[in-house]
């Protein structure tokens, strides 16, 4: 008694339960297209795991940097606005309270740097240059006030310019 079912030329049809040969349901071409397509197939899919398996390696890289010095620039950017808002304002010592905020914020900018140690001359000038526009802005009078505040952007800007 021999085995009914040869795999090697045999396929199962589970549909009807019949042995079907294979060669009757397959040219030698459709064979050929047949691969090939598989082939393109588990290429693409590849491509596409690859990919993913990218942005998540990506992603997890950048998710473990500091979040603070993002965070304190977010800060800052945000109580300049509020400083510049309150100095268009006919009351102009409102923006007092931003202004005090900025410059505590900005005595914090050296430890959020990521480098530790002490930093570079430029960037120091950059921080020293920041602080000291931020202090004039404070004991500006009203009249001078949204000037001043325009020079602390422009203090920001010029350490961004370069170390962004």
């Amino acid at each position: 008694m021999g085995n009914p079912l040869r795999w090697s030329s045999f396929r199962w049809a589970a549909c009807n339960g019949k042995h079907i040969d294979a060669g009757k349901i397959f040219s030698p071409e459709q064979t050929l297209e047949h691969h090939l397509m598989r082939y393109v197939v588990c290429i693409v899919l590849g491509l596409l795991i690859g990919a993913i398996a990218a942005v998540t390696a990506t992603n997890i890289l950048a998710s473990q940097r500091d979040p603070y010095p993002d965070s304190l620039m977010q800060v800052m950017s945000h109580e300049l606005g509020a400083a510049k808002k309150a100095a268009e304002l006919p009351a102009c010592n409102d923006n007092r309270y931003a202004l005090d905020k900025l410059s505590m914020l900005s005595d914090d900018i050296i430890i959020a740097m990521p480098d530790s140690g002490e930093p570079d001359r430029v960037f120091h000038q950059y921080i020293t240059n920041l602080h000291d526009k931020v202090e004039i802005a404070r004991q500006a009078e009203c009249v001078n006030r949204k000037q001043a505040l325009v020079d602390v952007k422009n203090a920001c800007s010029d350490c961004h310019r370069d170390y962004r």
